[in-house]
């Protein structure tokens, strides 16, 4: 089981993402808020974040740039509609494992949360 947080303002998204990674046996902590987002990163530290790019509080790459500055080995798999090669680069730049666009296969997602905690269930 992994400790995942889940940052994504769409709810159908973060509905979606919940029930699929509960039933894999996950442990989850779900915002659509950036600010609030950095206070479930300090108190839970998950194992893995899934960040949405586009937040409406704050920008993902600000809350990807805050959680790097808590814990510079956090790892941060970030999710958007919108990859233009500029915010892909600045995305990794600024320490993402990995960059998903959306829609997004589950099973593509699972593999990079293995991937990253081997012991989380597949």
């Amino acid at each position: 089981m992994a400790k995942i947080l889940i940052i994504d303002d769409d709810e159908l998204i973060l509905n979606a993402l919940s029930n699929l990674l509960h039933h894999a046996g996950h442990e989850l902590f779900i915002t659509a808020d950036g600010p609030r987002s950095i206070a479930l990163y300090s108190e839970h530290r998950p194992d893995v974040v899934i960040l949405d790019l586009g937040l409406p509080t704050t920008s993902g790459l600000d809350v990807l740039i805050s959680l790097r500055e808590i814990d510079p080995a956090a790892k941060v798999i970030m999710i958007s509609g919108y990859t233009a090669p500029k915010v892909l680069a600045e995305a990794k730049e600024k320490g993402a494992y990995a960059f998903l666009e959306k829609p997004f296969e589950i099973k593509t997602l699972i593999n990079l949360i293995t991937a990253l905690v081997p012991s989380a269930p597949n």
